[in-house]
């Protein structure tokens, strides 16, 4: 019996928006390596920096004898902020969390989320609706790793036979959660290797939860 559902967040139950990326141009400036690019996301993703400031000393540090220039730290700035800006909530993705848990389901947040998007996603209204929100940045885990997985298990106090995971990656959300024991669905237009469960829609994903 399902008893919780986790969901992964952007591209899930948020849609990204179409805006640069933000510390594209910083990186550039610095002349990452695509090696440095990816350290760089993991750093992000599993710490916690509290301020724009921080986070860009973070990103510094990874090119020894580097520093940005102002016109860098600005375009930071802006592009966080227009990143943010466009970000949305997809459609019927807080009736779906509302419907879980007025039967009764358990539900979680798992992301792989930098500190700047914690806000957003409270600002957005899914955070205070769900009953826990695992995020990277705050646990320094990461998805694929079945340990963030087992964490949002042991908040919720079920099993991982009791739960499901829905989310748009397929290597983060789907094989993490079956790594940690857990049935999950794929969001993705395109065609699932067999033995994965796909829906092409959030709305398809609701029906499949709901009527289970």
């Amino acid at each position: 019996m399902t008893r919780a559902v986790l969901f992964d967040v952007f591209g899930t139950l948020i849609r990204f928006s179409g805006a640069r990326r933000p510390f594209t141009s910083a990186m550039r400036e610095l002349r990452f390596e695509s090696a440095q690019k990816l350290t760089a996301r993991a750093l992000f993703m599993t710490t916690h920096f509290p301020t724009l400031a921080e986070t860009i000393r973070a990103l510094e540090s990874l090119a020894p004898g580097s520093s940005l220039s102002e016109r860098s730290r600005q375009l930071a700035s802006e592009e966080l902020a227009a990143h943010q800006a466009g970000c949305e909530l997809i459609e019927g993705a807080l009736e779906l969390v509302d419907s879980l848990r007025q039967r009764g389901t358990r539900v979680a947040l798992v992301s792989n989320l930098s500190t700047p998007y914690v806000p957003l996603i409270k600002r957005l209204g899914l955070h205070e609706r769900v009953d826990h929100a695992i995020y990277s940045c705050e646990v320094g885990l990461q998805k694929p790793d079945p340990a963030i997985f087992q964490l949002a298990l042991e908040a919720l106090g079920v099993t991982a036979d009791q739960a499901v995971m829905v989310g748009d990656s397929l290597p983060s959300d789907v094989r993490g959660a079956v790594a940690a024991g857990m049935r999950a669905i794929w969001i993705s237009p395109a065609q699932a290797p067999e033995g994965e469960q796909r829906v092409a829609t959030l709305a398809e994903a609701a029906k499949l939860l709901l009527e289970t």
